[in-house]
């Protein structure tokens, strides 16, 4: 769990081709770059671009790039190949779509406010929080709002630089924690968009199980069931977003850095 204050984000959008706004087209190279700043009391200033490419091949496929750093050491790196692009087969009966991600976050003041119904904002401790996590899925759909969605992940997250009398330290506490799991969701997505919904809803129920591997050290298994919803409010550009998660984690000697956060 991380305190956040003052949380801005801008994005400018500076250049698409064969393109308006950030709405994807059908046909055509498009491309859009988009400078990131931001602040955060925890991060520090914030700097970056994202970066999406679309239809190099002619396949309809997509890339997307985030490249982020702060002053107070927050390194984010992300990548995602579609195929075909996800705003394009959103609300159309695709048939099967590829997802690719992976992703890499550090934090180097990270928060932890200990485990339970005793964590308290005093009690917190800060250590050095190391992800990497990489994604495969694949996608079917069952009609217009209706997908099926399974794939596998493969996850670790090291801590470092943390006190000796740290709370994890009164726990099954390792450094580096990792998984290899595979999922199953269930979706019904009524959204107008994915990348700037105005109405609509989503509603996902997912499983997810992380067996015991000889190269992890983390078994457990997930359930899941998220709402999401989108409405226009007073004024069209003024928009009610929602959401809530309900999960369960079931395992024995789970790390901390797989338990559930708050």
């Amino acid at each position: 769990m991380r305190k956040i204050q003052g949380l801005i984000l801008i994005f400018f959008f500076l250049n698409t081709i064969y393109g308006q706004d950030s709405v994807r087209q059908q046909a055509g190279l498009d491309w859009e770059v988009f400078p990131i700043i931001s602040y955060d009391t925890d991060a520090g200033f914030g700097y970056g671009l994202k970066g999406y490419l679309k239809n190099i091949f002619n396949w309809q496929e997509s890339y997307d790039l985030i490249l982020y750093n702060s002053t107070k050491g927050e390194k984010w790196y992300r990548f995602q190949f579609s195929l075909p692009d996800y705003e394009i087969r959103h609300g159309k009966n695709y048939g099967f779509a590829f997802d690719l991600i992976a992703d890499y976050d550090k934090w180097i003041s990270y928060y932890f406010y200990g485990l339970g119904n005793n964590s308290s904002y005093e009690g917190r401790e800060i250590y050095t929080k190391e992800l990497f996590e990489f994604t495969l899925l694949l996608n079917k759909s069952l009609s217009e709002n209706i997908i099926i969605q399974g794939g596998l992940i493969y996850k670790t997250v090291l801590f470092t630089s943390f006190p000796v009398q740290s709370l994890p330290a009164n726990f099954s506490f390792i450094n580096k924690a990792n998984q290899l799991s595979f999922l199953i969701n269930t979706i019904y997505d009524t959204r107008n968009s994915t990348i700037n919904p105005d109405k609509g809803m989503v509603v996902s129920a997912g499983f997810e199980s992380a067996p015991d591997f000889k190269f992890t050290n983390s078994s457990f298994s997930k359930t899941s069931l998220i709402f999401q919803s989108y409405n226009q409010i007073v004024l069209p550009v003024l928009i009610l977003a929602n959401r809530i998660s309900l999960q369960q984690l079931i395992g024995n000697n789970i790390p901390v850095q797989f338990l559930l956060p708050l």
